[in-house]
Order: structure tokens, then sequence, then C-alpha cells
């Protein structure tokens, strides 16, 4: 069985990190993780307190030794290009309150529904299938 995957390309930043001029290109990929959230393409930006607190139980030895993240970090200048992906999932680009992604390229994205998702059908009774920003 091959492995299980929910996302392709997943750039993200947690911990307050900046991000910018980052350019990805030429990859081919299928997310198939059975969840309805599948994300073959996911740039997010986030601002957690603590990362390393984020799944500890309170009793943890080390739990609250770390500082606090000060402030969410930004993500600009970001080229994707030639990306093909099989899912049945979507797109994302979010960003939390205070954190900032800017100027985003997306260039000859190719999203072909997974033949295998169920009730996913257009209106037509065709597959979706999805080409963007050639």
């Amino acid at each position: 069985m091959p492995p299980r995957c929910s996302r392709v390309l997943d750039l993200r930043s947690l911990e307050g990190g900046d991000f910018e001029h980052i350019v990805i290109s030429g990859i081919t990929g299928a997310t198939n993780s059975g969840w309805p959230a599948n994300r073959p393409v996911e740039i997010s930006c986030h601002r957690l307190e603590n990362i390393w607190d984020a799944g500890r139980p309170a009793e943890h030895q080390d739990k609250g030794t770390f500082d606090a993240v000060p402030a969410a970090g930004v993500m600009r200048d970001i080229t994707l290009r030639d990306i093909d992906v099989v899912t049945d999932g979507r797109v994302t680009v979010v960003a939390d309150e205070g954190a900032e992604i800017r100027d985003v390229t997306i260039e000859n994205l190719g999203l072909v529904q997974n033949p295998a998702a169920q009730g996913n059908s257009a209106p037509d009774g065709d597959r979706w299938g999805v080409r963007a920003g050639q």
C-alpha cells in the first residue's frame, strides 16, 4: 500500500519566522489520506504562543519553560510553478490575525480530481479538472 499523504507542498510559519524570496517548481504528487481535508498545496502563517508546549500535556516536566513567540511571521515573494497534483482537496493560503502573507504567484498549477474520490462530480457528471495561472 502506498504511503498516505494529505499534502504535496506545505509551507508554514508557526513561530514568528519570516520567509521571503521563495521559488518552488517542478513538483508532482497526489493526496490520498482519505481525510476530507486534503490540501495538496498549503501556505499558512500562524503564531503559536509556544510551539514546544502545543502538544505537551500539562504535567510534562518542560511545560511552560520556553519563551513565548513575540509576534506572528511574514511570508512574502513566494512563487510556485509547474505543480501537478492528483487530489480531492483544495489549495489554501491562510494567515492568523497579525500574520502576513503577500506577493504569492502561482504559475501552471494543475489540479486533477482523484478518480477514486466519491461524490465530487461536476454537474454534467464529469470529474473536475482545473488548470489555472497559465
